[in-house]
């Protein structure tokens, strides 16, 4: 019943990267993100899986990036199956 991730680092030069997790069933239940927040920072994904994760406030029921946020950066991962409404 909670969205899976938060990214919100100290200043939008820090940097989290997420390698070989899966990410699901996250629900944001309001505004952006079911699966991942990026709220300040950037936030590198290398080889994940972000999947199933919904969101009813129409933004980003997989990965969404609010405007503090620096870059979300994707490789060799899979984004799928996930909504917003």
């Amino acid at each position: 019943a909670s969205r899976v991730l938060v990214v919100n680092t100290a200043a939008d030069a820090d940097r989290v990267t997420l390698s070989g997790l899966t990410l699901r069933d996250g629900n944001a239940g309001g505004p952006g993100g079911g699966g991942i927040l990026l709220s300040n920072g950037r936030l590198t994904l290398d080889a994940c899986v972000v999947t199933g994760n919904r969101t009813t406030a129409g933004d980003g029921g997989g990965v969404y990036q609010r405007s503090g946020g620096d870059a979300v950066v994707i490789r060799n991962s899979v984004v799928s199956g996930n909504s917003a409404s």
